[in-house]
């Protein structure tokens, strides 16, 4: 594995990722070399993306005007992480020879197995009385829940992870999970009360199928903590691949033709964004 000096990188990067200029001019380069229109959202960070499961509208606009931060994660991530897989010698001064070079990497389970390894792992002990609960779901499906009440300090715990721009449907989904094991992916939540978490349970879950889908991981690990009660609830899943393409797809999809459903007038009262929402009128 070829390895750049990290402070050489890091400058050489951080340069190019903070002239804004520059990376606008890029971001118009790299859209024409893959032959789409220069106003077509191609760069999107998941953690956008996944607004759409409250909000479509929300989540398309934080899409377009979060595309140049995105953008930066894509360059970032590949040019970090190719280097350590040694995919390539040395990095172009030039950026739109380096863009050319990034658009070729596509990453490789091995290399992610290889690299998880190098990296040391740290989890903080835990005490913790732990009650565990199994619900059958289907005949072969199960999911564990470990519901677990604190009784000393808490950290949470430290998982090596790496990030990365993946193309799919035509588009480039920039991510990181909280955490990458041999074969699971670990998700992380803090929220004050369980109702946030009942609120959330299923995009959480959705965001474990899609870094499951993406880094090639079967299982999905949600630890969720709860402030108020002082609880916390870790869910192992299997990872659904299926849910994970059809939701990019359809989200590629809207995208491509702008046809989006707005959520239910009572949906969207409880949104922070309401009362300065343009849409909110229209929903009902």
């Amino acid at each position: 594995m070829i390895q750049i000096p990290k402070r050489s990188l890091r400058t050489r990067l951080g340069r190019l990722l903070w002239s804004f200029d520059e990376i606008e001019e890029l971001l118009e380069v790299e859209k024409e070399k893959r032959g789409v229109p220069k106003e077509r959202l191609v760069f999107v960070d998941i953690g956008n993306v996944l607004e759409s499961s409250f909000c479509e509208w929300r989540a398309l606009n934080e899409c377009y005007e979060g595309e140049e931060d995105a953008f930066r994660g894509y360059i970032w991530y590949r040019a970090n992480y190719g280097a350590r897989f040694g995919y390539y010698k040395d990095l172009p001064s030039d950026g739109v020879e380096l863009i050319d070079l990034l658009r070729g990497f596509q990453i490789r389970k091995e290399d992610v197995d290889r690299l998880l390894k190098l990296v040391s792992r740290r989890v903080w002990k835990i005490r913790w009385r732990e009650d565990n609960i199994i619900l059958p779901v289907g005949p072969k499906n199960i999911i564990f829940i470990h519901d677990k009440e604190f009784i000393g300090a808490k950290f949470r715990p430290f998982y090596p992870s790496i990030g990365w721009g993946f193309d799919f449907a035509g588009m480039v989904f920039v991510c990181k999970p909280t955490g990458i094991s041999d074969d699971s992916v670990y998700i992380y939540g803090l929220f004050d009360r369980a109702i946030e978490l009942f609120r959330n349970k299923s995009t959480l879950s959705l965001e474990g199928d899609i870094y499951g889908y993406f880094f090639q991981r079967k299982r999905k690990v949600l630890e969720i903590q709860i402030r108020a009660e002082k609880r916390c609830l870790i869910f192992e899943e299997e990872v659904n691949e299926n849910r994970a393409r059809n939701f990019l797809r359809s989200f590629a999809r809207k995208v491509t033709t702008g046809q989006i459903e707005l959520p239910s007038a009572l949906e969207c009262e409880n949104c922070f964004h309401s009362l300065e929402c343009s849409m909110s009128k229209y929903c009902k």
